[in-house]
This record gives structure tokens, sequence and C-alpha cells, in this order.
């Protein structure tokens, strides 16, 4: 998952077990591997998080319970990547007029996306009316496998 300002986040869920590496441009990376378990140790330093690399991690230890990476900066750092992942198309809506410097995004067309309803060319074009790179943009969205109706 990409937040569009530099960050991300991989998730690996195991039959008993998950683990969650986080990378927030504006932290160093971690320099070790911690206390994960061993059950972890491949997708940690195999790609994409190689290359993605490590400000921060949550891991479930045998018991369940998640561990971190460290707590004292955890709540600060997933609140500030993953605010704009809340089900609320309103917070998602506020988050991209102040991150794009926009007037506005029309409710109905973001909500369509929380949905997951198909996008067609009019619905793209309310939300950015100068898109060009029309190719990308499909490339993107079949991706994600989100449906779309446009054929540019």
């Amino acid at each position: 998952m990409k937040n569009g300002e530099g960050d991300e986040l991989l998730v690996l869920f195991k039959e008993n077990a998950c683990i969650i590496n986080g990378f927030l441009h504006e932290l160093q990376p971690l320099k070790t591997q911690e206390n994960r378990p061993s059950i972890f140790h491949e997708f940690m330093n195999e790609e994409p998080v190689k290359s993605i690399g490590t400000t921060f991690c949550l891991w479930t230890d045998e018991q369940g319970h998640f561990q971190a990476s460290d707590f004292e900066k955890l709540d600060t750092m997933m609140q500030s990547f993953i605010e704009i992942y809340q089900p609320n198309p309103k917070l998602y809506i506020d988050w991209a007029c102040d991150y794009y410097e926009l007037d506005g995004l029309p409710a109905e067309i973001v909500e369509q996306v929380y949905q997951k309803q198909a996008l067609n060319q009019t619905s793209i074009l309310s939300i950015n009316a100068d898109l060009e790179d029309w190719e990308t943009l499909k490339s993107d969205l079949e991706a994600i496998s989100y449906p779309f109706t446009f054929s540019k």
C-alpha cells in the first residue's frame, strides 16, 4: 500500500502470524532485525522489502500479540500513514484537497470509489479534468483489479 507521499506499507499474512513492514520517508531506516520470529526473515530480507526499506515493523508473537520495532514512535507513525485509508470518503477528500492543493473533490464520485463501483471517463474527469495519461491509469487500475469502463 502506498500513500502517494513516498511511504509504503507491506503486509504478510501467514496461517497464524502476521507482519507489517512500514517505510515512512521522513524517518531513518531500522538497522537491525529486532526480535522478529524466524518465519518472517525471508519476507524482511527479500524483495520488495529489501528495496523499500523499513522504518517501523509490527509482527505477531507466538501468542498472537503484536510486537513493534519502536512502540514509542509507533502511534504517531501509524496515525500519519493510515489516516487516509479509513473507510471514510470525507477523510480522504480532506487529505487529498490538502495534499494536492485542491478546492474540492466530488463527494459522490469518491464515495463510488469507496464502494468499488466502476470508474468511467466522466467520473474520472470529474476528479481530474486534466488527465492525459489514460494508459497509465488503466494499467494502475488493472494492477489493483479495480473495475473501469473507459477504453482510452
